[in-house]
């Protein structure tokens, strides 16, 4: 499926609409058990700490939706170690500052579910 027709997955009464709406539920009452969980540890002196997905695997949702903001020709990984070579695209930086990062602004929790946070990680697909 083309970006341009990323929407039909979420119009009501499409074929995909009922896999989707799975997906909401479950995001849903997750969110809502982690948020109780958090008020849960700091109502007992405990901070959170979690990780941000800073990179997407290449099948990723993100991939087909917005590639032009990723360097599809390139792999990321540990420089000079072959065995670290990920096969995940980098981001093309130049073209994310176009607008103002919003990719990966949009991609950063507004709420997040921890105190404290390490950009570390890979999101799956």
């Amino acid at each position: 499926m083309k970006a341009s027709q990323a929407h039909a997955l979420v119009e009501e009464g499409s074929p995909e609409w009922i896999a989707v709406s799975r997906v909401y539920f479950v995001q849903y009452h997750l969110d809502v058990q982690v948020q109780t969980a958090r008020r849960y540890a700091e109502g007992h002196g405990i901070a959170l700490k979690g990780d941000i997905a800073i990179g997407v695997t290449r099948c990723s949702a993100d991939i087909w939706a917005q590639p032009d903001v990723f360097k599809l020709g390139f792999n990321a990984g540990a420089l000079g170690d072959p065995q670290q070579d990920w096969g995940s695209p980098p981001y093309d930086w130049p073209e994310m500052h176009k607008d103002n990062c919003l990719w990966y602004v949009l991609h950063t929790p507004a709420t997040p579910s921890t105190h404290s946070h390490a950009h570390t990680h890979i999101s799956g697909g």
